[in-house]
C-alpha cells in the first residue's frame, strides 16, 4: 500500500508540473510565469480582473465589496504571437508576456491606457504581524505623461490629481480610504484588498538629510533651534550642545519628550536641482512652514493626527531660508517632516498592501469618467436614490442637550421662514455611563415620541447620532455583546477609557449576529420612536482617538472572519450594512438615510452618504475641504458633505469674530453647492441667525437658491441611480481634452450645468476663475451676463456672492419658493435656458421617499434646446407614479449676451405654458 501511495503521489506530482503554462477558461486565462500564478477574468467588455500569486491555484474567496451577479458572460477571443498573449473583447485588448508576466491594457483603437513594468510588477513577501505570517503584496503600473489620477477616497491633503503622490491608507478622522482610482485616460482600478494600503513609492516620502541643511549662521550639517516648556513659545528650554537633534526636525533630544511642548527651528535648505519640492507634515497640534519667508503650511488641529502637503518651486544649487513653528499636543506627541525633492518624483503607480493572499484588482475602462464609475458600481453596486428630503437643509451642531432645546431651534427655523428638512441629535443623549445602550437620558429627554411627533408635524426630520462603540459594564446591550463574544477584547483587556473617563470598545460588525443584534436594538429603541435616518458616527472605528494601521488592527483582532490587519478598512462597509438592510427589511418601502464618518468601496449601495470628519474651523482647512470632497467622488462615492463653518474652532467667541462670521458664510455658500447640505460644529453654536444680519442675510440668499434648484438637484440625485453620475465633479470628468483642468482645486462642476468657485480666503473679493473652453462659453449666474470662453478671468467675489458660471446650451429648472422640499408642487417651474449652444435637461420626478422607483414608478420629461432655432422642445412624459402632476406650468426665460438674465430675473409678465404630459414646442423671453 505504502508503495502504491507513492507512486501516485509521483504522478500527481508529475502531472502537476507538466501542467501548462497558459490555460484557457469559459471566463479567461491563467498562465504560470516567473513563480507566479496570473488569472485574467473577463467581467464585462471593459471590465477585466487581474488576480497573480505565488500559489499555483489561487482560490476564490467571497468577496464583501463585489456583487453576486457582477460578472456578465461576454464574448471574448485569445490569440498568440510570439512572446504575447492576447485577450481581447469588442472594447479591450489585454496582453500579457509570457516570459515576464508583464500586463498590457489597449483601447479598441491601439491606444495603450495602462502597462505594467517589464521587471518588478508584482512582488510578494512574508512578513510577520500581531504573530501571524502573512503575506504583503506590492503592483506596480507605468503611467503615461500626459494623464492625470484621481480617487482613493477622501484626504486632507489639498491633493486633488494624485499622480505622483503618496498616501497611507487606512480609516480614521477625515481621512477616508475608497480602493478606487481613475484616470484621465478613462480608466479605473479597484483595488480588491482591505488592508491596510499605500499608494505610492514609499522613497519619495524621506526626511530630509542633514547635508542638505544648514543652521543661520549658514553652518552645514545643523540647525537653528529653540525649544520652550509651553505651547505659545514663552517658556524657553535650554539645551546644552545641542548640534543637530535628528533627520526628523520635530523629534526631540534624548531626554526632553516629556519637558517640550514647543519649538521653534530655523535655517536653510541647500536646493541641489531646480523644480517643485513637496513637504509634507504628518502630526497633531500646531505646524506652520515657511520657506523664503512665505507661508506653506498652516496645521492646527485639536487633536487629531493628519497629513498637510505643501508644494513650492525652488532654484537649484542655491539656499532659501526655512522656519518652523510647532507647538504639540501631548507631550508625548510624534509628528515628522519629510520632503519630496524633484530627483525623488515617481509618477508610477504603486500600491502596496499589508495581507493579501493574492494581488487582485480590477481594470475597468469607459468612453468617459462616468462610464468609468459606472463599471466600478457594476462590481460594486448601484448607488440608491436619497430621499428628496435629504438634499434640503441640515441643522446640526455638537450638540443639542434637551429636548426643549432641539424643539426650541426647530421652531425657530419655521418662525424666521427659513427652508430647513432636518435637525440631528448627536451623540450624549444617554446617560454619562450608558454609552451603547441607545437609550435617552429621561432627565433631559422626557419623551422623545412627542419630540419626534412634533418635528414631524413641522415637516421637519430628524437623524439620531449612533455610535458601534459599548461600555461593556454598565450597558445592558454592552454586557449582552460581551457575554456573546460580540465586542473586540483588547480595549477591555487593556482598560481603554474614552474622554467620558468610561472602558469601551466597538462591536465586531463582521460578525452578521452581531449586526443583527445591533440592529434589533436601536430598531427597538429609536427606530420604533420615529426618528427618520441614521448618524453612523465614528464608524472607522475609533478604537483610541489617535490610531496608527497596526494599532487599529491590533484593536479590531480577532474578527469573526479573520485577523483584524486582514479586514482593517472594510468596517465601515459591513456596520453600515447592517443598518440598511436591517431598515428595509423592517420597513421595506421607506427610503433609507445613512451618514457615516468613514465609508469603503460598495457603501453606495447602502444609501449612505459621507462627511469629512472632526476637521478644523479655519480657511486653511476650508481649502482642503474641496479637493477632499473631489477626491471622494472620483473614488466613485457620490453622496458627500462637510462641516459647515468646521468641526474645531480656534477662536474663543467665534460667532462674533469677524474672521470666522466671514468663514462660515463663505464655507455656507460652498455647503450649498455639495451634494448635502448640512451645518455641523462644536465650540459654538451653528444656527443662521447667530453671525450677525449681514451673515444671516447672505445665508439666507443660498438657502433659499438651494431650494429653487431642487428640481435640478433631485434630477442628478435620479443621474447617480439610473446613469451612475456623479454630483459634485472635479473639472477633468467633463473637459477631459484639456489639461488645464487637471490640476484645478478649487473648481468644480455641480451636475452638467453649473461650475462652482468658491472663496477661500479671509477679505478675499475676487478671485482668478478658469474657464474651460466649451461651445458657446459662460454665463455668470448670478447677472446673467457672458462672462468668456477658455480664459481665465479675474471673477468678482463679494461676501455676499460665490462665483457661479452656467455652461452655454444648460436649462435649468427653477422652482417655487418652498420652507421644505415637500412643501408644494414644483408649479409652476421656470426654465432658464442659456443661450450659445444645443443643450437638453431631464427632469426626474418620483413620490420622494418609497422605493417605488425600483419598480419603474417615476416620470421623466426631457426638455431639448435648438440655439438655432431658439425653440424649446418639452418631451411626451414618459412613466408615471402615484401623485404625479397631471397638469403643470412652464415658464421659458432665455439669456445671451445681448439680454441677460440673471438668478431671480424675472421679465413682467413670464408666459406660464399649460403641459399635461404631450409634446410642446416654446419660445420664451
Amino acid at each position: 500500500m505504502k508503495t502504491n501511495f507513492i507512486y501516485l503521489l509521483f504522478c500527481f506530482l508529475l502531472l502537476t508540473s507538466c501542467a501548462p503554462a497558459l490555460q484557457k477558461k469559459n471566463d479567461g486565462i491563467t498562465l504560470r510565469v516567473n513563480g507566479k500564478t496570473i488569472n485574467i477574468i473577463v467581467y464585462d467588455h471593459s471590465v477585466i480582473r487581474i488576480q497573480a500569486s505565488p500559489a499555483r491555484i489561487i482560490k476564490q474567496e467571497p468577496s464583501l465589496i463585489l456583487l453576486n451577479n457582477c460578472k456578465k458572460n461576454v464574448p471574448w477571443t485569445m490569440y498568440q504571437s510570439g512572446d504575447t498573449v492576447s485577450l481581447s473583447t469588442v472594447a479591450l485588448i489585454v496582453q500579457i508576456s509570457k516570459t515576464t508576466g508583464a500586463i498590457t491594457f489597449i483601447d479598441s483603437s491601439g491606444r495603450i491606457l495602462l502597462r505594467e513594468p517589464v521587471a518588478g510588477a508584482k512582488y510578494f513577501r512574508i512578513d510577520t504581524l500581531l504573530g501571524d505570517d502573512v503575506q504583503t503584496i506590492e503592483q506596480r503600473f507605468n503611467t503615461s505623461d500626459d494623464e492625470a489620477l484621481y480617487g482613493m477616497g477622501q484626504h486632507q491633503s489639498r491633493q486633488l490629481n494624485i499622480k505622483g503622490m503618496y498616501l497611507d491608507l487606512f480609516q480614521r478622522n477625515t481621512e477616508v480610504y475608497v480602493p478606487f482610482f481613475m484616470s484621465t485616460k478613462n480608466y479605473g482600478i479597484l483595488w480588491h484588498n482591505y488592508s491596510h494600503t499605500r499608494y505610492g513609492d514609499p522613497k519619495m516620502f524621506a526626511l530630509i538629510p542633514r547635508n542638505c541643511l544648514s543652521d543661520t549662521a549658514g553652518k552645514l550639517n545643523r540647525i537653528t533651534a529653540e525649544y520652550f516648556a509651553d505651547k505659545k513659545f514663552t517658556q524657553p528650554v535650554e539645551i546644552k550642545n545641542l548640534v543637530y537633534p535628528s533627520e526628523n526636525l520635530l523629534s526631540l533630544p534624548q531626554g526632553y519628550d516629556t519637558s517640550v511642548l514647543s519649538m521653534r527651528l530655523s535655517g536653510y535648505i541647500n536646493t541641489k536641482e531646480a523644480g517643485a519640492y513637496r513637504f509634507f507634515f504628518n502630526g497633531s497640534g500646531v505646524f506652520k512652514l515657511w520657506i523664503n519667508d512665505s507661508l506653506l503650511i498652516d496645521y492646527w488641529h485639536v487633536f487629531l493626527e493628519s497629513t498637510d502637503v505643501g508644494t513650492i518651486m525652488l532654484p537649484g544649487d542655491t539656499t532659501c531660508s526655512f522656519r518652523i513653528e510647532y507647538s504639540r499636543k501631548w507631550k508625548k506627541s510624534v509628528s515628522e517632516l519629510r520632503w519630496t525633492p524633484p530627483s525623488a518624483l515617481n509618477n508610477d503607480i504603486v500600491l502596496w498592501s499589508q495581507s493579501g493572499k493574492a494581488i487582485d484588482y480590477f481594470f475597468v475602462a469607459g468612453q468617459s469618467a462616468d462610464e468609468v464609475i459606472g463599471g466600478y458600481r457594476q462590481l460594486t453596486g448601484t448607488a440608491t436614490m436619497m430621499p428628496r428630503w435629504a438634499m434640503g437643509l441640515w441643522q446640526c451642531k455638537e450638540r443639542y442637550k434637551s429636548q426643549d432645546e432641539v424643539l426650541s431651534v426647530a421652531a425657530e427655523y419655521r418662525r424666521r421662514g427659513i427652508p430647513l428638512d432636518n435637525i440631528v441629535q448627536d451623540w450624549f443623549y444617554w446617560k454619562e455611563d450608558q454609552w451603547g445602550s441607545h437609550r435617552f437620558d429621561s432627565t433631559r429627554f422626557p419623551d422623545p415620541v412627542a419630540m419626534v411627533d412634533s418635528l414631524h408635524k413641522q415637516n421637519i426630520r430628524i437623524m439620531i447620532s449612533v455610535w458601534p462603540k459599548f461600555y461593556p459594564f454598565t450597558t445592558d446591550l454592552g454586557k449582552e455583546m460581551f457575554d456573546k463574544g460580540y465586542l473586540y477584547p483588547k480595549n477591555i483587556q487593556d482598560s481603554i477609557k474614552d474622554w467620558m473617563k468610561g472602558i469601551f470598545t466597538f462591536y465586531d460588525a463582521f460578525n452578521a449576529n452581531a449586526r443583527a443584534l445591533y440592529w434589533q436594538r436601536i430598531n427597538e429603541r429609536l427606530y420604533s420612536k420615529g426618528f427618520d435616518c441614521w448618524w453612523l458616527d465614528a464608524s472607522e472605528p475609533e478604537m483610541t482617538s489617535v490610531q496608527t494601521a497596526y494599532s487599529l488592527a491590533a484593536r479590531m483582532t480577532p474578527t469573526a472572519l479573520g485577523p483584524g490587519y486582514h479586514y482593517l478598512n472594510a468596517y465601515p462597509l459591513v456596520h453600515c450594512e447592517g443598518v440598511y438592510y436591517g431598515q428595509r427589511a423592517q420597513t421595506p418601502d421607506r427610503r433609507v438615510f445613512i451618514l457615516t464618518r468613514s465609508a469603503f468601496a460598495g457603501m453606495q449601495r447602502c444609501a449612505s452618504a459621507t462627511w469629512s470628519g472632526d476637521v478644523a474651523g479655519r480657511f486653511e482647512t476650508f481649502r482642503k475641504q474641496i479637493p477632499a470632497g473631489l477626491s471622494f467622488s472620483a473614488a466613485g462615492m457620490p453622496f458627500w458633505t462637510t462641516d459647515i463653518g468646521g468641526f474645531f474652532l480656534d477662536k474663543n467667541d467665534a460667532n462674533n469674530d469677524p474672521e470666522y462670521r466671514e468663514l462660515f458664510v463663505r464655507w455656507f455658500q460652498f455647503g450649498a453647492f455639495c451634494p448635502l447640505f448640512r451645518v455641523h460644529g462644536s465650540s459654538a453654536p451653528r444656527e443662521m441667525w447667530l453671525f450677525g444680519n449681514e451673515a444671516f442675510a447672505i445665508q439666507l440668499t443660498f438657502d433659499k437658491l438651494r431650494y429653487a434648484l431642487m428640481e435640478y438637484i433631485y434630477s442628478l440625485n435620479a443621474m447617480v441611480n439610473r446613469d451612475h453620475y456623479t454630483i459634485m465633479r472635479p473639472l477633468f470628468m467633463d473637459f477631459n481634452d484639456d489639461a488645464r483642468t487637471f490640476n484645478i482645486t478649487d473648481q468644480y462642476m455641480f451636475g452638467p450645468s453649473i461650475m462652482v468657485c468658491p472663496v477661500t480666503r479671509y477679505l478675499q473679493r475676487s478671485r482668478k476663475v478658469y474657464l474651460p473652453h466649451c461651445d458657446g462659453g459662460w454665463y455668470d449666474l448670478w447677472t446673467g451676463r457672458y462672462a468668456g470662453n477658455g480664459e481665465v478671468i479675474d471673477a468678482p467675489a463679494p461676501l455676499n456672492s460665490m462665483p457661479l458660471f452656467v455652461k452655454a446650451g444648460s436649462i435649468i429648472p427653477y422652482g417655487p419658493d418652498m420652507q421644505y422640499t415637500g412643501e408644494k408642487p414644483a408649479d409652476p417651474l421656470m426654465l432658464k435656458i442659456y443661450e450659445g449652444a444645443d443643450g437638453s435637461f431631464t427632469l426626474y420626478e418620483d413620490d420622494n421617499l418609497t422605493y417605488g422607483y425600483e419598480k419603474g414608478e417615476y416620470s421623466t420629461i426631457r426638455f431639448y434646446w435648438d440655439d438655432h432655432s431658439k425653440k424649446l422642445t418639452v418631451s411626451d412624459r414618459s412613466g408615471h407614479f402615484k401623485g404625479m402632476i397631471q397638469e403643470r406650468r412652464f415658464e421659458v426665460q432665455r439669456s445671451n449676451p445681448l439680454t441677460p438674465k440673471g438668478y431671480l430675473s424675472y421679465p413682467e409678465p413670464l408666459v406660464a405654458e399649460k403641459y399635461t404630459g404631450k409634446k410642446m414646442v416654446l419660445v420664451g423671453k
